[in-house]
């Protein structure tokens, strides 16, 4: 009853949202002067058509891009040759998140699955159910995988079997974003955002809670004024979380005594960037931050893509890579904000964010499709 009352809901949410309200429209892209040109090198189909569910479809490993469709069509992509190493029909319904490592990928689904898959023969390993639907993607450290759920729950099973080793439940809103944060794995230690705006460290072995914060308190008179979930992954950087929500603020939390270090009103459910002591954001009107990682202060805001829909931000040399609703890949500076390029690779658009290799760009779009890029500067 719980899945159904968090199913309803969001698809409840999905519907307010896309009624004749007082939204804030997408903003026009405007005209700037150049300073580099984006080229697509290269386009791959890797699908026949199929829209990506989440921005969690796809899995950025070291040497490879993995990849799932809704229908569950895996394929690996491997960045070295700049093309495809495997590719199988699972024949596995609802796929949503791939996660894991080299050595083991790991699919969940929105019926309430996780599958355990060879990287070698993409044979599936073995399979479990869960409490719901999985939307983030699994973790896995040493001989235990994490799963995170809409409902609230955290399972930890085994890597080898897929058999239950511990739960742990929270009670979260009936109400929540569509989405969940990735669960963040440090030593003994399972980090994880919740639904109902709080922090919570658990022991990895055992799954006995460490202690909990709350991040943001929900405030409002209606259910969707009070949401105040935990979407964006957690970001660790010399022992200090870096964490946001929607509806919220961003908080930077002392992992070792719990204690804030400092806290910003804003609405994120993107993941952040951190670099260069800056912390690199897209908040939910879609306006880029860059913010000091030591105390919160803004740096430079750019508001030219509001309501656009913009990816996470995600770094390469000197500039921010982001993509919007209409397939737009834009290329903005580090230092202050400003555009740098602009190119539309696909008005199918895209739900994930840019996946940069060595001087190269991948990016892959709604219509099962992988482009590399390249970006380069232009000489006035």
């Amino acid at each position: 009853m719980r899945f159904a009352l968090i199913v309803i809901a969001a698809f409840n949410l999905l519907a307010c949202a896309g009624a004749v309200d007082n939204a804030e429209p997408p903003a026009a892209l405007v005209d700037f002067q150049a300073s580099a040109s984006l080229a697509v090198l290269s386009e791959t189909n890797i699908g026949d058509g199929e829209v990506y569910l989440s921005g969690s479809s796809i899995l950025n490993l070291e040497k490879d891009i993995v990849s799932v469709t809704a229908k569950g069509l895996l394929t690996v992509f491997n960045k070295n040759r700049s093309a495809v190493r495997l590719q199988k029909d699972l024949a596995i319904k609802y796929a949503s998140a791939i996660g894991g490592n080299e050595h083991l990928y790991l699919l969940g689904t929105r019926s309430g699955l996780v599958y355990a898959i060879d990287p070698v023969t993409a044979d599936v390993l073995w399979q479990s159910r869960v409490s719901s639907e999985v939307l983030a993607r699994p973790v896995i450290s040493g001989t235990t995988v994490i799963v995170k759920t809409v409902d609230g729950q955290l399972t930890a099973l085994e890597a080898d079997t897929g058999k239950e080793k511990w739960i742990y439940k929270r009670d979260v809103p009936a109400l929540s974003v569509r989405g969940n944060s990735e669960p963040l794995l440090m030593q003994d230690k399972v980090i994880s955002g919740l639904d109902n705006g709080k922090l919570v460290i658990i022991n990895l072995d055992s799954g006995i809670l460490f202690w909990e914060k709350t991040i943001t308190v929900p405030r409002g008179r209606t259910e969707i004024e009070r949401l105040v979930d935990l979407d964006a992954d957690l970001l660790m950087n010399n022992g200090v979380i870096y964490i946001a929500g929607f509806q919220g603020r961003i908080v930077a939390l002392d992992i070792q005594s719990g204690e804030f270090l400092w806290s910003k009103i804003m609405s994120v459910t993107n993941n952040m960037t951190f670099q260069d002591n800056k912390l690199y954001v897209t908040d939910s009107m879609s306006h880029v931050w860059a913010l000091d990682a030591s105390n919160g202060a803004t740096i430079w805001k750019q508001n030219v893509f509001s309501a656009r829909k913009l990816s996470s931000p995600v770094l390469f040399d000197d500039y921010l890579l982001l993509t919007d609703f209409e397939g737009f890949l834009h290329v903005i500076a580090r230092a202050d904000g400003h555009q740098v390029a602009r190119l539309n690779a696909d008005s199918s658009g895209t739900r994930n964010a840019p996946v940069v290799f060595n001087d190269k760009i991948y990016l892959q779009s709604n219509n099962s499709k992988i482009y590399i890029l390249r970006l380069e500067k232009q000489s006035f």
